[in-house]
C-alpha cells in the first residue's frame, strides 16, 4: 500500500497555504496540498514550487474537483500524483449547470 501519511496538509493555494507551506517546509514536514476545484493546476504548483524551494517535499496535490483541463497532465510533469473526489462533469450531471 502506498504511504498516504502526511505530517501537514495545506487547504487552499493562495497565500495563506503558501505560509503555512513554507513553514512546514522549513520545519522538514511531509505536506500535501488540497484545492477546491483545479483548472490547470497552475495555483497549486505554484504552492508546491514555493514549498520545494524552502527545502520541503510534496508527493500529492488534491482536489475536491478535477475541471479537465490539464491539470492531470501538469502535476504528472511536476512529479506529482494527483487524486480528485469530482470531475466537473460528475457536479454538473449532479447538480446542473448554473443559472446564466
Amino acid at each position: 500500500m502506498a504511504d498516504t501519511s502526511f505530517d501537514v496538509i495545506i487547504i487552499g493555494a493562495g497565500p495563506g497555504g503558501y505560509v503555512t507551506a513554507i513553514r512546514a517546509a522549513q520545519l522538514g514536514l511531509k505536506t500535501a496540498v488540497v484545492d477546491d476545484t483545479i483548472t490547470t493546476g497552475g495555483s497549486s504548483l505554484q504552492a508546491v514550487a514555493a514549498i520545494r524551494d524552502a527545502g520541503g517535499v510534496v508527493s500529492t496535490a488534491f482536489a475536491l474537483v478535477e475541471r479537465g483541463e490539464g491539470a492531470v497532465e501538469a502535476f504528472a510533469a511536476a512529479g506529482l500524483k494527483y487524486s480528485w473526489i469530482f470531475t466537473a462533469e460528475e457536479v454538473r450531471a449532479e447538480h446542473g449547470s448554473p443559472p446564466a
